[in-house]
């Protein structure tokens, strides 16, 4: 099966999205890399070289008519996050980025994009403002990871507990929250194994994660590109996935978060029709609280006519 791919962003994570995709069989990718940086293509000309290995896909640059054409697009590029800063310090460059790359896109097939940039729930927002798609065809990586990694520090931390599937909703960001309605412990709800105040610890290392990170690379690569393509994996399978990524509030939720086309984290099902929120979560009162605190942060971050 033929498919063309955009990569908006060829930094680190854009390179290693693009590594993991070269390995797909069953597959022709061509795939399109979109930098405003000519300095990329001795990058992409690396690429070119290893790609004979798998001999089945094409790696071309900045073609733009490849770029309307694309049924998925990943969208890496973003101002990079300075050490100690929250992701919402770079807000502003990654809006004017986002801006300039859809100035001039016009779609010519029914795209879904997978957004990676930071602050994630913010470039969603912009992206499905500006280029009109239907929200469930924007999605953003979200919350995923630091679900990711609340299951690495339970399974660190209590290595006796297995089938562990810790959902952290909210925003890819200080906001993220441990969603006690969601995650399960051996099938479970995790409260019958977890109390209140390990939770907060471990939650505490999942915030942390980030900046212990930064002091040995510049910034988080592999596991929200492991991500990026596990939300791609979702959406080519036939088969429904659930995960917590950057969704659009949905109806059911709106009036609850007095706000109207923001995107949040939020515990979701993809299917090969994109995203769609979860409607069998109904927040409890101390969830619905913790949402609206990720909202809150959120809001003074986007400009308003794009609300």
């Amino acid at each position: 099966m033929k498919l063309t791919i955009s990569i908006i962003g060829f930094g680190n994570i854009g390179k290693a999205i693009c590594s993991l995709l070269l390995p797909f069989k069953g597959y022709e990718f061509t795939i399109n890399i979109i930098d405003t940086n000519e300095e990329v293509q001795g990058a992409i000309l690396d690429f070119q070289h290893g790609n004979q290995l798998f001999n089945a896909h094409k790696i071309v640059f900045n073609n733009f008519d490849l770029f309307n054409e694309s049924a998925y697009v990943f969208h890496c590029a973003g101002a990079s996050v300075p050490k100690g800063q929250s992701r919402l310090f770079t807000c502003n460059e990654s809006i004017r980025i986002t801006e300039a790359v859809l100035k001039n896109y016009s779609p010519r097939v029914n795209p879904i994009f997978i957004i990676v940039s930071n602050p994630v729930e913010i470039i969603a927002t912009i992206t499905q403002k500006i280029t009109g798609l239907p929200s469930s065809s924007i999605i953003g990586t979200g919350t995923l990871l630091d679900s990711l990694r609340m299951n690495y520090c339970i399974s660190k931390s209590h290595p006796e507990l297995v089938n562990v599937n810790s959902v952290v909703i909210g925003e890819h960001g200080s906001t993220a929250f441990y969603s006690r309605q969601l995650s399960q412990i051996n099938g479970e709800n995790s409260s019958s194994y977890l109390n209140d105040e390990t939770i907060e610890q471990l939650m505490t290392e999942v915030v942390n994660s980030a900046a212990l990170i930064k002091t040995t690379q510049k910034a988080t690569i592999y596991g929200v590109s492991f991500c990026a393509i596990r939300i791609f994996e979702s959406l080519l399978s036939k088969d429904d996935f659930y995960y917590p990524v950057s969704t659009k509030i949905p109806d059911w939720l709106k009036s609850s978060l007095k706000t109207d086309g923001v995107y949040l984290s939020l515990y979701s099902k993809i299917s090969s029709n994109g995203a769609f929120p979860d409607p069998n979560y109904q927040p409890n009162k101390q969830e619905l609280q913790l949402l609206q605190k990720s909202v809150d942060s959120l809001l003074p971050c986007i400009p308003k006519h794009y609300l």
